[in-house]
């Protein structure tokens, strides 16, 4: 029992060094970030752009398939969702490998204007301590459109108003249940769901998405039925 206590200590020890070095290194990230690139004038300078889309502008449905699919605990958590966190280290645990990171809208808003794509504990942790200050920074609101505004949809086009143009030929605010909806499924992986060459993977995540929103009580099933009808026939036309 002693040399059980003794190895307990040690390996609590060790865990929170690690942990502790991590933190150091992410904060320094940030620090980075924050004085010596500045994270205001980066965000303030995208929200200033001629192609940026308001929060107003953009489809509730479109909000809505984001927020249900991404996070749905979005406008309840500060940035960071420890349950998601949890959800995800167990999930990695269960597949010994790092399989989801279970990130907030927010961290992947951080992750996309500042950071790698490399899924390492260093960037998480740089991750962390942005999200906290891009949500006391911005409102909940401003967060997603963000966010919108500046991920990948595919086919070289990142942002709402850019997607919304090349798939659609029209304007954010003007689309239809079903085209905001096959849009906020194509982020999840643009290479393989862009619309011009991958339009039945796009239709099956399109499915995901509605799924969720249905979970997550925001459309209801007979408004569902016809979006996926909808989105079947074949939307997108070159």
């Amino acid at each position: 029992m002693k040399h059980f206590r003794r190895l307990l200590v040690v390996t609590v020890f060790l865990i929170s060094l690690f942990v502790g070095c991590l933190a150091i290194k992410g904060y320094i990230n940030y620090s980075y970030i924050v004085n010596d690139i500045g994270l205001e004038e980066t965000i303030n300078h995208i929200m200033l752009k001629d192609d940026y889309v308001e929060a107003d502008q953009i489809p509730h449905t479109l909000l809505e398939a984001f927020v249900s699919t991404e996070d749905k605990r979005f406008y309840r958590h500060n940035g960071i969702d420890m349950i998601s966190i949890g959800r995800a280290i167990l999930i990695d645990i269960r597949y010994l490998e790092y399989r989801t990171g279970g990130s907030t809208i927010t961290q992947q808003l951080a992750k996309n204007l500042f950071l790698s794509f490399d899924k390492t504990l260093e960037r998480k942790a740089t991750e962390y301590f942005l999200a906290k200050k891009i949500e006391r920074m911005y409102s909940k609101d401003e967060i997603l459109a963000l966010y919108v505004n500046v991920i990948n949809y595919g086919d070289g086009c990142f942002g709402i108003s850019s997607a919304s143009k090349h798939y659609f030929n029209k304007e954010p605010m003007a689309l239809t249940d079903s085209e905001a909806v096959l849009l906020s499924g194509l982020p999840q992986s643009p290479v393989n769901l862009s619309l011009s060459k991958y339009y039945d993977n796009a239709v099956v995540r399109s499915e995901v998405v509605i799924n969720s929103m249905i979970n997550n009580k925001v459309l209801k099933e007979k408004d569902a039925k016809l979006i996926i009808a909808e989105i079947k026939k074949g939307l997108y036309h070159e």
